[in-house]
């Protein structure tokens, strides 16, 4: 046997243990060559899937010969696949005359069943809202005249394509239109008597972008700034069909397929709130007519997007994802601040006090350098305190957190600590108490100017004239210097990170119950907002153990206090947010009478001040 033929078998065998062990299914021994059928009608093909160019078609050509086929399973992102035929005698045949054989051997296997297509992309998912897909607009002769009209050199080269505007330039890296500089040529008459025909309700364009895509070309996911043009996009396919992806800010993906000679209409949430992207790839996983996956050569597509440059700001009703309306200021009176705080605060707390305990255990070094300036027999407030991560240190003071959360303040005296449960805006604690206070990560969720210069009056009011205070607050910067904070370099269970660069990153919002929207951040972008929420989700298996003690000894650790959950099954939470800029926090501390900045820094995508009480 070559070296090649051997180690595709070896890999021939890799892929069955995988297909036991992953799927459940039982690999069958073929038994004595001279039997007349094999022990099932059904083979898996180990080396011959949808990421190994694997079509329905090609098993199909591939196994017809043998005997009617009545089933072909095509799995996503696997080099593997699955053919059933009628009868096992049909199976055997084709077993012997294709296992191993040729130049380029294809490897089988018989097994006891195929899998149920349960991750098929295409199925159970509902299209954006707004989006529509109007085939076959135009004939075949429009078509080739379309096509043969455009002349394409060098200069209309981007990295994934070739691109030329009409009307108004389309600057990609904005995303958006500059409608004080129209540009020759402008729409053709011909293309304006077309969008009339289709008639699709939208007020004419004057801007149109032609995109040219080799086979295994596309174009990043990615909104068109609500500015730039009005609620209606839409786009005609030439030459080739390809398949679009639309992502909504909560990670669902949902596939559409382009025809040939189709027009697409986004308006509503498919304009507005989901990002749409082409893969570069030089096929697409497609539904077969079976109802399962085959895939499809690109050719060579042209596209014509068709937008109109709006005059004005954007006035659409998704603030969240609008960059005309997001930047608008939340005012907040304190009754309506403090619901807020109760809603996404307050009460996510105790919902995920047993989880969040479980992800907090590595304290930071420079709240420890903090701690380690306090003298023997200092008392310390740890304003806070969460699940008293840092009240296991210094055994030589005398220390007490507080924390709002009751299930924290639990886990807290399970641990033998000092603790109760208090407002950080009313603190428990006699004037001129305490030597030091830390408060790690809680005055960025106080949602008013107002109620954080409360939080910081409160913390100098309890201090002893001489004694620091230590504050960390998140930071809008999730990188200094060029080096990204903690939260973009972790990728620990809990724990993915926040900052990673998107040039236009989709926005949730959600439904608070109150009169204001707050946008809710996507994991893996800058922050686009001061005042937002965050996601916290809670896996299943979580939320069974929440009312169980929390094990300590043994647990993981990260070095972070604003992370969200692990985006597995379960329930999600959202913790409201508002993130520091550079210098807010010193700014808010000069506020206080009678205290001291002694020193600010940034710490891993926070921002930190220590100030002290001189009177």
């Amino acid at each position: 046997m070559s070296n090649g033929r051997l180690k595709s078998d070896r890999k021939s065998h890799r892929v069955t243990r995988k297909v036991e062990k992953e799927l459940g299914l039982s690999i069958l021994n073929p038994g004595n060559s001279e039997t007349e059928e094999g022990p099932s009608p059904h083979l898996l093909l180990c080396n011959l899937g949808l990421t190994t160019h694997g079509s329905e078609e090609s098993i199909l050509s591939l196994c017809l010969p043998f005997g009617a086929v009545s089933n072909v399973v095509l799995l996503p992102q696997r080099s593997f696949s699955f053919v059933s035929f009628e009868h096992q005698s049909q199976a055997w045949q084709a077993f012997k005359a294709i296992h191993g054989q040729g130049d380029h051997p294809i490897y089988l296997a018989f097994v006891d069943k195929v899998p149920d297509l349960s991750h098929n992309p295409w199925t159970h998912r509902p299209w954006p809202r707004g989006l529509q897909i109007l085939e076959d607009v135009i004939t075949e002769e429009e078509e080739q005249n379309l096509l043969d009209s455009f002349t394409w050199n060098d200069s209309a080269d981007l990295k994934n394509r070739q691109v030329q505007h009409f009307g108004y330039e389309f600057e990609y890296g904005t995303n958006s239109i500059n409608g004080q500089r129209p540009i020759d040529p402008p729409l053709p008459q011909s293309w304006l008597d077309l969008l009339q025909r289709v008639n699709v309700g939208q007020s004419l364009p004057d801007q149109c972008t032609v995109n040219r895509y080799q086979p295994g070309q596309g174009i990043p996911a990615h909104i068109d700034t609500h500015s730039c043009c009005d609620g209606t996009i839409c786009s005609l396919s030439l030459g080739s069909d390809t398949v679009m992806n639309f992502t909504h800010p909560d990670g669902i993906m949902v596939p559409v397929i382009l025809s040939r000679r189709s027009f697409m209409v986004m308006s509503d949430e498919s304009r507005y709130v989901w990002s749409h992207g082409i893969v570069p790839r030089s096929n697409d996983v497609i539904p077969s007519q079976t109802n399962g996956l085959t895939l499809k050569a690109r050719q060579i597509r042209v596209s014509l997007t068709f937008r109109k440059v709006l005059a004005g700001e954007c006035q659409c009703r998704f603030p969240a994802q609008c960059d005309s309306q997001r930047d608008q200021l939340i005012a907040m009176d304190d009754k309506l601040a403090k619901s807020l705080e109760d809603t996404h605060v307050h009460s996510v707390y105790e919902n995920i006090a047993s989880h969040f305990s479980e992800t907090r255990h590595k304290p930071w070094p420079k709240v420890i350098e903090f701690l380690g300036s306090l003298h023997p027999g200092s008392i310390l407030v740890d304003n806070g305190c969460g699940n008293g991560k840092y009240l296991g240190l210094r055994n030589d003071c005398f220390k007490v957190g507080s924390d709002y959360s009751q299930g924290l303040t639990d886990i807290c005296r399970e641990r033998g600590f000092e603790s109760l449960r208090s407002d950080c805006l009313f603190l428990p604690f006699r004037s001129g108490s305490a030597d030091g206070i830390i408060c790690i990560a809680v005055i960025h969720h106080l949602s008013t100017w107002e109620r954080r210069l409360k939080a910081v009056q409160e913390m100098s009011r309890v201090l002893r004239i001489g004694g620091s205070c230590l504050i960390y607050a998140w930071a809008q910067e999730q990188a200094k210097d060029h080096q990204p904070s903690s939260y973009l370099k972790k990728h620990s269970v809990c724990d993915p990170p926040h900052g990673v660069a998107s040039t236009n990153p989709t926005m949730a919002v959600c439904d608070t119950h109150l009169p204001l929207v707050l946008p809710v951040h996507k994991n893996r972008t800058n922050f686009q907002h001061k005042d937002l929420l965050v996601p916290w989700k809670v896996k299943q298996q979580q939320q069974r153990r929440q009312q169980q003690p929390p094990q300590f000894e043994g647990s993981s650790t990260t070095s972070s206090d604003a992370i969200d959950g692990d985006d597995g099954g379960g329930e999600t939470f959202h913790r409201f947010y508002h993130v520091f800029v550079e210098g807010e926090l010193e700014k808010l501390v000069s506020h206080v009478a009678g205290v001291s900045v002694e020193k600010s820094y940034y710490d891993q995508g926070n921002w930190c001040v220590v100030f002290r009480r001189l009177s």
